[in-house]
């Protein structure tokens, strides 16, 4: 009987007091190091935030082992939602690009000539076998002239890139290498 009683208690204060995994942040900013200065036009531009397929719209990286099976690390988080967090990489890398005399990102386009929308497709790793890791981002863009509603550009992308090591960080890495390789294509479409 004291043997049980010492087994149960071990388990409950393990469980109670027992070390528990903390979690770990990850933002994708796109590079901010492939940025490519261009010539500045006159025109303003408003980055609205982008739009999330339901599954990759939440805090838990997602990963699949097939087409019909979403799986969600539980303490492997993004920094921020990802609609918020791809709509600021893209507002930092075309501020720094200096296309435009102001970019901003808001919800409201008053005073600006243009708007970028975008959308995220997918945002997952792929687990694909026990040598077959991979990153997978894919997204929408549209550049809209403000004063007449046009659509002037759009843009997209599906792209899936190999992870050199089986860790998460590395997935959040290739992502981020991913966007960064975007952005500088999204740039050279809008300039």
């Amino acid at each position: 009987m004291t043997r049980w009683l010492t087994m149960v208690s071990s388990l409950v204060l393990t469980g109670c007091f027992g070390t528990s995994q903390q979690p770990v942040y990850y933002a994708l900013e796109g590079d901010a190091a492939k940025v490519v200065p261009h010539t500045r036009t006159e025109a303003k531009l408003v980055v609205t935030r982008f739009d999330v397929r339901a599954q990759y719209d939440r805090p838990e990286l997602v990963y699949r082992k097939n087409e019909r099976e979403l799986r969600f690390y539980p303490f492997d988080l993004w920094a921020s939602k990802p609609g918020r967090m791809m709509a600021e990489a893209v507002t930092q890398h075309l501020r720094k690009a200096g296309l435009f005399t102001a970019v901003a990102m808001q919800t409201v386009t008053g005073g600006a000539d243009y708007e970028l929308r975008g959308e995220v497709i997918t945002l997952e790793e792929l687990d694909l076998g026990e040598r077959d890791w991979r990153a997978h981002l894919a997204m929408r863009f549209e550049l809209v002239r403000l004063d007449d509603g046009a659509v002037v550009m759009r843009y997209a992308f599906d792209e899936q890139r190999p992870v050199p090591e089986r860790k998460v960080a590395a997935v959040a890495d290739k992502l981020d290498e991913i966007l960064g390789d975007e952005l500088i294509k999204v740039t050279q479409l809008i300039a």
